[in-house]
């Protein structure tokens, strides 16, 4: 098992970002992109990775991989950031990241055993409970990115299906 893990939830307004010490989190928290060009906001996302790569120096990095099936200008947008990530994790360990280390939005949600809700907004809902259930936190979910906390929580289930699907944990645990 892994002594250190970054679990990251990318999206092209704010990426969520949890840092977990064994199985625990230990660190949490969100990046809003800065800047008004996507070219721009890649670069200061990539700065700001780099920095809490360095800064943390996990063991071990995962993001939930970029899911086509939703509008294909946003998932075109999710695959740049989604890149800076694989640019960020070559920067910092001089390789490219794992494929293992990549999970799709499906493996998480069925390793995490959530169930389908009606809307967006009630499947993302259903995943703060659960991560607050699991982990004792206060999450929050608002239509507002500034004030939610789904991307965080996000990032929390990320590192969950991975400790699940390496064997770490089961899948009733917790």
């Amino acid at each position: 098992m892994p002594t250190s893990l970054l679990a990251l939830d990318v999206s092209s307004v704010c990426v969520g970002w949890s840092l977990f010490h064994g199985v625990k989190p230990v660190a949490h928290g969100k990046y809003l992109h800065k800047g008004k060009a996507h070219g721009q906001k890649l670069a200061e996302f990539e700065d700001w990775l780099v920095a809490l790569l360095e800064r943390d120096d996990p063991e071990v990095l995962v993001v939930e991989a970029p899911y086509a099936g939703r509008r294909r200008f946003a998932f075109g947008v999710l695959m740049m950031y989604y890149g800076v990530v694989q640019m960020a994790h070559i920067r910092w360990r001089g390789k490219e990241l794992p494929s293992e280390h990549r999970m799709a939005a499906n493996q998480v949600k069925r390793l995490l055993h959530l169930p389908k809700g009606a809307t967006h907004t009630a499947r993302k809902i259903i995943a703060i409970e659960r991560i607050n259930q699991l982990y004792g936190m206060s999450f929050v979910f608002s239509e507002n990115k500034k004030h939610s906390d789904d991307d965080t929580a996000d990032s929390m289930a990320v590192a969950r299906a991975y400790y699940i699907q390496q064997g770490h944990i089961s899948q009733e645990d917790g």
